[in-house]
């Protein structure tokens, strides 16, 4: 396979994906990827990239962002993310499909897929550094302030549609201040945000802070169901799931592959290869296993 992977973005039920250049309908197997939040599809492309060497095998990967300028609700979302599954279950139904969120992109990921009765098409679901449970109390300040209410963020949406229109060194200063994303990223970020995507970033993140709360039954009843195919990954300080609560979701699904591990939470900002590093040896087995039952 060549070193250099291309991508093409394509709408799917409302949302833009990008799925690498050997992707095909009718492929056997194929890597879902469910970003963060912001979902900024283009900052997995370096991931999805070593998933594709390493295993031969295409990759999507599905935002969070919708198509136009309305912002949707964390529901709408989970909504949106059950239509996407269901299509691609229909158009390729003997396809098979290893699906990896991150973050909050883990909550949706399982809230969606709750939903559909069928799920047997999907041999992996890893979760990496997920985002589970009382959001709001793990946010840093700023993102408290930035959410507060939909006067602050229409206003920082605006700012950021303004700051589109200065040198890249004083963008990169004003991010510094307000985030702790790295200066060799911001571009990307940039690139890829406008005002209506900055808008619903941050309206999702009011909503993963108001409603995501404590584990309820029938979150923790869907989790025992997909136990022998669910793989978690924390991080040891992860401010969104430490090793306590990795811990803790130890004891309430044993038979759930997780580890822990020391990355940094935003992992594709200079650490996909640590994180591929992690799960790799855990995706043969997967695929090993699925070879063994055809």
């Amino acid at each position: 396979m060549e070193n250099n992977i291309t991508y093409t973005k394509q709408l799917i039920e409302g949302q833009y994906c990008l799925y690498s250049d050997i992707f095909n309908t009718r492929s056997p197997i194929t890597f879902i990827i469910i970003p963060g939040n912001p979902s900024v599809a283009e900052l997995y492309i370096q991931f999805g990239n070593l998933l594709t060497k390493q295993f031969k095998y295409p990759v999507i990967i599905s935002s969070l962002i919708s198509n136009d300028t309305k912002s949707y609700s964390l529901k709408k979302i989970i909504e949106l993310k059950n239509n996407f599954f269901e299509y691609l279950f229909k158009s390729n139904p003997k396809g098979k499909y290893i699906v990896l969120g991150h973050s909050i992109g883990c909550y949706i990921l399982f809230q969606a897929l709750k939903e559909i009765k069928d799920i047997n098409n999907i041999i992996g679901i890893y979760c990496l550094f997920p985002a589970l449970q009382n959001l709001y109390n793990c946010f840093p300040l700023q993102y408290k302030i930035l959410t507060f209410n939909y006067l602050l963020i229409n206003i920082f949406s605006f700012l950021i549609k303004i700051l589109k229109l200065f040198p890249l060194c004083l963008i990169i200063l004003f991010f510094k201040l307000i985030s702790d994303v790295p200066s060799n990223n911001i571009a990307c970020l940039i690139n890829n945000v406008d005002f209506s995507s900055v808008k619903q970033i941050l309206i999702l993140a009011q909503d993963e802070g108001k409603y995501i709360k404590e584990y309820n039954k029938d979150f923790i009843d869907f989790l025992k169901r997909i136990s022998n195919k669910l793989r978690m990954i924390y991080g040891k300080k992860d401010r969104y799931g430490n090793e306590e609560i990795a811990n803790k979701m130890k004891e309430i699904i044993p038979e759930a592959n997780i580890k822990i591990v020391n990355i940094l939470h935003a992992f594709v900002l200079g650490y996909s290869n640590d994180m591929f590093n992690v799960i790799s040896e855990m995706i043969n087995e997967d695929l090993n296993k699925h070879a063994n039952k055809i």
